[in-house]
């Protein structure tokens, strides 16, 4: 509400009105592709791609959310989650973006004795 208030306020309270979804929806992709990657190579011990990966744990969010007493808090998590690893992703590429491709250093040779 304060944000509304003042001149520069007003256009970054509408820009947060359009990037919260956004933020939101990219999110919960996230963490269905994160989730249903882990469930098919650790439960399932298949290989797993982005979009089966993704599919699969669109489904498990799907169903867990709708079960009646739990589906609300679920969907609390799931959009902590979801913003949290939005924000992750975000920030992590901006931080990376000034430092470059770093190789790591050769490993050190074993000297016979």
């Amino acid at each position: 509400m304060v944000l509304c208030v003042t001149i520069i306020g007003i256009p970054l309270a509408l820009l947060l009105l359009f990037l919260y979804p956004v933020a939101w929806m990219f999110g919960l992709i996230l963490l269905a592709d994160h989730l249903g990657d882990w469930i098919l190579t650790h439960l399932i011990k298949s290989q797993s791609n982005f979009l089966v990966g993704t599919i699969f744990g669109i489904i498990v969010l799907g169903i867990s959310m709708a079960v009646p007493l739990f589906g609300g808090i679920l969907t609390i998590l799931y959009t902590l989650l979801a913003f949290g690893l939005s924000f992750r992703l975000m920030f992590g590429y901006f931080q990376n973006q000034g430092k470059g491709q770093q190789t790591p250093p050769p490993p050190a040779e074993a000297t016979a004795s």
